[in-house]
This record gives structure tokens, C-alpha cells and sequence, in this order.
């Protein structure tokens, strides 16, 4: 409630803004947050800039946005390059993406099997049609051999 009555005064209080988006986060109101952030990182202060995209990359994290909070944290490292932070969570975001691609390609190709088998199924049904239409056809009468009547 502060943080508002703050920014009704001044709307371009970034500090303001990067407070209200912390309580925003913490209350789990996380695009309420994420736009808080985006305010708090406008502008020319590189410090809370560099705070901002780095609590925005953890929302996005939470969020499951992986490449939403790697080019966050990337942004955060750009500003300030020794962020131990930002480094620890872009490689475990990075490993995550990495981790949901191999997930994607493995779904890719369970369906793919999952396909082939379907068709080769498909095939052998077709087979044993095939087969039973040509039984039958023999026990008529030679297989369709008789002469026309034409």
C-alpha cells in the first residue's frame, strides 16, 4: 500500500517500483511483480537496473519461462559482470532449457515410433484382408478363373 501511495506521488520512483514488485513476489502475484520489475529497470541507475532483471529473472524462473529468465539473467550480467547470482542461475537455467529440449526430442521420437507401429499395425490388417479376400475367392471357384459369360 506504501509503494503505491509512493508512486501515486512520483510514478517514475524506480526504487519504489523494484519495492512494490518485491512484496509483489512475495504475496505470489507474480505479473502484478514482473511489471513492477520491468518499471524498476527503466532508466539510467545501473544497480537497481541490474536488481530489477535479476528478481525479474527469478520470477520468470518460478514461472517455468526458462528463456524468458536466461536473457533476464543475461541482462543482469551485462550491468554487473562479478553477480555470483546471476551466474549460478544461468547455468541452472541454462541446464534446465537444455534438459527440456532433450525431454521435447525424446517425445518427438516416442511419437514418431509410436507412428511407425501404428502404420506397420495398419499394414498387417491390410494383409490379412487381403489374405482372407483371396481364400475366399478360391473356395468360389478356382480363384476367379472361370470363364465369362459374356
Amino acid at each position: 500500500m506504501y509503494y503505491r501511495q509512493a508512486l501515486q506521488q512520483d510514478p517514475n520512483n524506480r526504487v519504489a517500483h523494484y519495492n512494490l514488485a518485491n512484496a509483489l513476489y512475495r504475496h505470489k502475484k507474480f505479473q502484478g511483480a514482473i511489471e513492477s520489475y520491468k518499471s524498476a529497470a527503466k532508466g539510467e541507475g545501473k544497480n537497481i537496473k541490474a536488481a530489477a532483471y535479476y528478481n525479474e529473472g527469478v520470477v520468470q524462473s518460478y514461472l517455468k519461462n526458462t528463456e524468458g529468465a536466461i536473457d533476464l539473467y543475461k541482462k543482469t550480467l551485462r550491468i554487473n559482470p562479478d553477480d555470483k547470482e546471476a551466474r549460478e542461475n544461468l547455468q541452472k537455467a541454462l541446464a534446465e532449457l537444455k534438459k527440456q529440449q532433450q525431454q521435447q526430442q525424446k517425445q518427438q521420437q516416442n511419437k514418431s515410433n509410436m507412428n511407425q507401429k501404428e502404420v506397420e499395425r495398419q499394414l498387417k490388417m491390410l494383409q490379412e484382408k487381403e489374405k482372407n479376400i483371396q481364400e475366399r475367392l478360391n473356395q468360389k471357384g478356382g480363384g476367379g478363373n472361370q470363364s465369362k459369360d459374356w
